[in-house]
């Protein structure tokens, strides 16, 4: 066997899947405009879409995730 033989290695396909998926995710914001919204303070004013009612924010529960009073 030559001792110049060239040796392929297969592609990481975790890595490969994740840079498709962050590719995805990129696009998808782009194409919508996404972007991030700012935490809510307690007392903030809200606008509760699927009650459609306004109501104001008691606490955070979570990431994201209110206790609303309407």
């Amino acid at each position: 066997m030559p001792e110049t033989r060239v040796v392929h290695k297969q592609p990481n396909i975790a890595e490969k899947e994740q840079h498709i998926n962050l590719r995805t995710t990129n696009n998808y914001n782009q194409r919508h405009k996404a972007t991030l919204l700012p935490e809510l303070s307690q007392g903030s004013p809200v606008y509760v879409r699927d009650t459609k009612k306004q109501g104001t924010v008691l606490a955070s529960v979570a990431l994201h995730s209110y206790t609303v009073k309407t």
